[in-house]
């Protein structure tokens, strides 16, 4: 069934350049191999628009398969009304992340240890049409963690996704064999890695629950499951992180 997320069920329309209109009606869709393969995609989670698809630039339908399962097609707006925080988020996969739940409709909170940078990306967003606020914070200070959290309720009103992102920089500076491992590489690389996103998703998820749903994506690695020599404490904190979204 083709629904209109904002006006119910849809019109097809009857040639390729008319944009589709409500009507009382609902329009059931043709039961093809084609259709069947999108729907068990659907059901796996993954939102696939059917193909070929007789929709105008702009419309938006959703398709609904039993037990009120629904993913919605059409314009980029998959993530408006959610609040993220992205942590790590002034360069790399943080920013890209970042950037694209802003696109995506999402208000953002940018966060990383260089505000410089953090303003540059905030600023990309929002002459991009995008909603976004820098927060400056040490990820490895449990404090910090949840005042971060709090922050991005107080700026946006709550918190519905978590995407920890950020990595301890001993990856780059004092990460090695454990053979020549120290206590205080050792311990700084697993308090951001494995220790901040817990600390961060505890004061996330009381938020998540007042709004009724929430996300936490946490950023792994390969190397979690296959080693990669001198690395120790990066590719232990990466394993328990795996353990952790478990």
């Amino acid at each position: 069934r083709l629904m209109s997320p904002m006006s119910g069920p849809l019109r097809l329309p009857t040639s390729p350049g008319e944009r589709s209109t409500t009507t009382p009606a609902s329009v059931a869709i043709p039961s093809t191999t084609e259709t069947a393969a999108s729907s068990r995609r659907v059901r796996r989670g993954i939102a696939t628009r059917p193909s070929p698809c007789p929709c105008a630039t702009g419309t938006v339908w959703s398709l609904t398969i039993g037990h009120n399962r629904t993913a919605v097609y059409g314009p980029a707006v998959r993530l408006e009304g959610e609040i993220a925080l992205v942590t790590g988020s002034t360069s790399g996969i943080g920013k890209a992340i970042a950037t694209a739940f802003a696109t995506e409709g999402a208000r953002v909170v940018v966060t990383g240890r260089d505000a410089e940078r953090g303003a540059a990306v905030v600023a990309a967003i929002t002459g991009a049409g995008g909603d976004a606020a820098f927060h400056a914070a040490d990820l490895s200070d449990e404090a910090a963690c949840a005042q971060l959290v709090s922050a991005t309720a107080e700026r946006f009103g709550g918190v519905t996704v978590l995407v920890n992102n950020a990595v301890g920089s001993t990856v780059d500076e004092t990460d090695g064999p454990v053979a020549q491992m120290t206590t205080s590489s050792w311990e700084a690389s697993l308090r951001v890695n494995l220790t901040a996103p817990m600390w961060l998703a505890r004061a996330a998820i009381p938020h998540m629950i007042d709004a009724g749903h929430g996300s936490i994506v946490n950023i792994s690695s390969r190397a979690a499951e296959r080693a990669i020599p001198g690395l120790a404490s990066y590719i232990a904190s990466k394993s328990g992180l795996n353990s952790l979204t478990r």
